[in-house]
């Protein structure tokens, strides 16, 4: 009996790491590429490490988080203690994908982690029912149930986890926005004579744009905080709907942009 109970909870556990690694999986890939399949030939600024080592990581945190789940044979405390570890891995993640102004440091750990708050709770009723498709899978196999029948929850879970993924596809008008940061960084490479670049990139708004802006560079569409980069705002009658983009160049210069919808000519700012 004792035997029997041992492989029992050792099939769920394995099961929930399984599992767990096969969404983070699922995941990692739907949200760190969905971007590049949408907009093809652009690179995104993705951090904290990259898409692929993103999706590395992602998998790597679905297995202990799935292992944690089923790890327990209550699955209550599994279920909590998963939500609370993911509240936990999101809140560092947060904290590495985003530069911290040491004034304000203070200040943006405690957002960081209230923000965590509703995060758990989003998160506990997806845990439990990956914990409870781990029971199920336990049962099901000492009951002998056909696989073809087994593999339907787990696939439904993978589908939602796909769609919560999906969620990190740019908005229509940021990948509009993200294509004309693009195409003016590319036009701008394309010349040898400051004359002939396009007038968001000249001296008096950007300096040096020819000799700064080479090789590979990544890009991010942001709406928030473009009070920080002091670049004065195209005149628009849509003012306040402008948004910003950042071209971040491997050699460590950096071209902030802020675009209105309706103002051909951004303002852009070299740092």
């Amino acid at each position: 009996m004792q035997t029997t109970v041992k492989i029992d909870h050792t099939f769920r556990r394995v099961i929930g790491l399984t599992l767990g690694a096969l969404l983070g999986l699922t995941f990692g890939l739907v949200s760190q590429t969905i971007n590049m399949v949408a907009l093809p030939g652009i690179s995104f600024y993705q951090p904290p490490f990259g898409p692929w080592a993103n999706t590395a990581l992602c998998v790597l945190s679905g297995a202990l988080l799935g292992l944690l789940n089923a790890w327990p044979i209550d699955g209550l405390r599994g279920t909590l203690l998963a939500s609370g570890a993911s509240a936990v891995v999101f809140a560092i993640a947060t904290l590495l994908s985003i530069r911290i102004d040491p004034q304000r440091a203070v200040g943006t750990i405690m957002v960081i982690a209230f923000l965590g708050l509703p995060f758990f709770g989003f998160l506990v009723p997806l845990i439990a029912v990956l914990r409870w498709t781990a029971s199920q899978q336990e049962e099901a196999y000492a009951d002998a149930t056909p696989l073809r029948k087994r593999l339907v929850m787990p696939l439904v879970l993978l589908i939602v986890v796909g769609l919560i993924g999906r969620t990190s596809l740019y908005s229509l008008e940021a990948r509009q926005t993200i294509i004309r940061m693009d195409t003016l960084i590319k036009t701008g490479q394309q010349v040898q004579d400051v004359s002939r670049l396009p007038s968001a990139l000249r001296p008096d708004d950007v300096a040096d744009f020819i000799e700064r802006a080479r090789g590979p560079y990544t890009l991010e569409w942001k709406t928030t905080d473009l009070s920080r980069y002091a670049i004065p705002i195209p005149i628009s009658s849509l003012q306040g709907m402008e948004s910003g983009v950042i071209a971040r160049f491997a050699n460590g210069w950096t071209l902030v942009c802020i675009f209105v919808p309706d103002n051909a000519e951004p303002g852009c700012k070299g740092f």
